[in-house]
């Protein structure tokens, strides 16, 4: 009995693996099969190609539309004047070509098997005319037939090119410069000052961040300014919520650290009154009185002659930065309305149009007066800083200036 189980199970196990060979036979059949069904087919279909007659092939249709350029080409190029180049880029036509010139190779872009390339000059015309008129995406999408989204696009890639290759023209005067930049705000009275340093609003789309909201209710971002006696930026510090005061502003910003490490300025002091004053940048109330950093006496107690004398002195240099703003945003309106705006991109934008408002005025192209206008969005002022902590020094050096006015007062009380 055991013998014929053994046998049986020796008949299936050859009966199984027969089976197993006649399926993988059968497979291998069937693959070869459509291997040679598909060379077949390929021959056949390379005989056909062959055999049809040549034509011209047609060129594959792509998914853009096609573009205008005539109004660009053959109206803005070809018959806009000066004052038509300055009413809508906010500069003349030859400041518009050195700024392509230098741009030209950091914002072409090459063709695509899909679209043509929007030409380097039609790029920043778009970012131009953006940041001076704050025109929508969908007007200037139309304007120039791109898509809204390329708008949006071109605008940030121009700006981050304005920024890399024209950061130069945001630095702080050194030689001559520096020379002629004391000797403009020591002709209006005060001497050794180069340069004044405020703040200003920057309306911005409002984030989650409730620290954006400033004192007048609605969401900003703070601009805090150095500017030369010429109406230069020199140094720019953006990002700041506006919720913050001056003072607050400037302790976070690296103006305030090198000011610290006496730093900004590689000139020997000029002694005034037995005193060693040194290159000065000059303040408001709400900054503190350092050595390098000069600021009116606080209005709160009674002032004497001298101490008004000082003030008038000191605010009438210090102004030059906030008409240096009135400048900046009557130029660039994008900087009275950045809804349209990420916060996180509006460094970047605000920083180009400091660099942009340096570069058009040192080529001389005029502000025309239609341009100026009521700010609405004021300085965000502090507190008057208390002087009683600003050092011996910092006292001494503001006395020596108060008295060396008194001394050349021209009819001042």
């Amino acid at each position: 009995m055991s013998n014929s189980m053994l046998l049986s199970q020796i008949l299936l196990s050859r009966i199984r693996r027969r089976r197993r060979q006649e399926a993988q036979d059968r497979r291998r059949r069937y693959f070869a099969y459509f291997r040679r069904r598909r060379y077949e087919t390929a021959n056949v279909m390379i005989l056909l190609l062959s055999m049809c007659d040549s034509r011209e092939r047609v060129p594959r249709s792509i998914w853009a539309l096609p573009k205008s350029v005539h109004w660009w080409n053959n109206i803005v190029l070809a018959t806009w004047d000066d004052q038509m180049w300055l009413e809508n880029f906010r500069m003349t036509k030859a400041t518009f070509r050195y700024l392509l010139k230098e741009l030209k190779p950091h914002i072409s872009k090459k063709d695509t098997n899909f679209r043509k390339a929007t030409p380097p000059d039609q790029r920043l015309a778009i970012t131009l005319w953006r940041l001076a008129a704050n025109i929508a995406y969908s007007t200037l999408a139309d304007l120039f037939e791109v898509g809204i989204s390329s708008v949006c696009l071109i605008t940030l890639t121009v700006t981050a090119a304005i920024n890399s290759v024209f950061r130069k023209r945001l630095t702080l005067p050194t030689g001559e410069r520096l020379q002629e930049c004391i000797q403009r705000f020591e002709d209006k009275g005060f001497p050794q000052a180069v340069a004044a340093i405020g703040c200003c609003h920057i309306p911005v789309k409002t984030p989650r961040k409730q620290e954006y909201i400033n004192i007048k209710g609605f969401s900003s971002m703070i601009l805090q300014a150095v500017v030369d006696s010429f109406g230069q930026f020199i140094d720019v510090s953006v990002g700041c919520p506006g919720s913050m005061d001056e003072a607050a502003v400037f302790r976070n910003s690296e103006m305030s650290r090198m000011m610290k490490d006496d730093s900004l300025f590689n000139l020997p002091p000029k002694v005034i009154e037995a005193t060693s004053i040194p290159v000065l940048v000059l303040g408001g109330e709400a900054y503190p009185l350092m050595p390098t950093l000069m600021k009116p006496y606080s209005v709160n107690g009674t002032l004497t002659g001298a101490q008004k004398v000082f003030n008038r002195r000191l605010s009438s240099c210090h102004s030059t930065v906030y008409r240096a703003f009135e400048h900046l945003k009557g130029r660039w309106n994008i900087l009275h309305n950045m809804q349209d705006n990420q916060v996180t991109k509006v460094p970047s934008i605000v920083l180009a149009c400091c660099i942009l408002q340096n570069l058009v005025e040192s080529r001389g192209d005029p502000f025309l007066d239609e341009w100026s206008g009521e700010d609405g969005f004021p300085v965000p002022h502090g507190p008057a800083q208390d002087d009683a902590g600003s050092g011996a020094n910092a006292s001494s050096i503001r006395n020596a200036l108060t008295l060396h006015f008194i001394d050349n007062a021209l009819g001042e009380k």
